[in-house]
């Protein structure tokens, strides 16, 4: 028969494993936690490479070059990027101005997919392209979709081809929830892809 002493240190065990979340998706993003997000996106390109590559897929298909992940968390990092890239580099010191900045994305998580289209393609705009949460249909919020376009040519007449597409499925993160989640890529209802991300890997 185990000690009593030992007993209650299992329990306590499963009660603690129990109570206290695994790592996963920040849902309430503070302002420590952008800081720390401003310094990443203030750090060397090697430093930053290796934060992002947790994030993203690189299928390099036919139909799809990249899947990524964007938490709320990791908006920050890519907005300060983005700003700094611009010449804007107050921004990525400025702990207020990155939480009014991504306050619209608060408790969101996109799924952004790169897409390529057959050159011979007849599209004049971005088919329909939609991401979707295996097993979760209502977790979604909204597609957005913006098209990449083909260099224009001497003739400002011609139509512009849509080489691709830049896609982005934006859920409720709530409802997304932790774990190992699989998520669809569709375009006009034929389904492309299925890639899948462990949520607990990432903040």
């Amino acid at each position: 028969m185990q000690p009593l002493a030992s007993v209650l240190g299992v329990v306590l065990l499963v009660v603690v494993l129990l109570v206290v979340p695994m790592a996963a998706v920040d849902l309430d993003v503070t302002p420590q936690d952008v800081e720390r997000a401003l310094s990443i996106a203030r750090s060397r390109d090697s430093e930053r490479a290796r934060f992002h590559a947790a994030y993203i897929r690189h299928l390099d298909t036919a139909s799809i070059e990249k899947v990524e992940v964007v938490t709320e968390y990791r908006r920050v990092v890519l907005m300060a990027e983005e700003r700094a890239r611009k010449g804007d580099r107050m921004f990525g010191y400025s702990v207020s101005l990155a939480t009014q900045a991504v306050g619209p994305w608060k408790r969101r998580v996109s799924v952004v997919a790169r897409l390529r289209f057959h050159p011979q393609n007849n599209y004049v705009t971005v088919p329909g392209v939609d991401i979707s949460l295996d097993g979760n249909a209502s977790a979604l919020i909204g597609v957005l979709r913006e098209p990449v376009l083909s260099l224009p040519s001497s003739d400002p007449g011609d139509r512009l081809p849509v080489l691709g597409a830049v896609v982005e499925g934006v859920f409720d993160a709530e409802a997304v929830g932790p774990g190992v989640r699989e998520f669809a890529i569709r375009v006009d209802h034929r389904e492309i892809a299925r890639v899948r991300f462990d949520l607990d890997e990432i903040d």
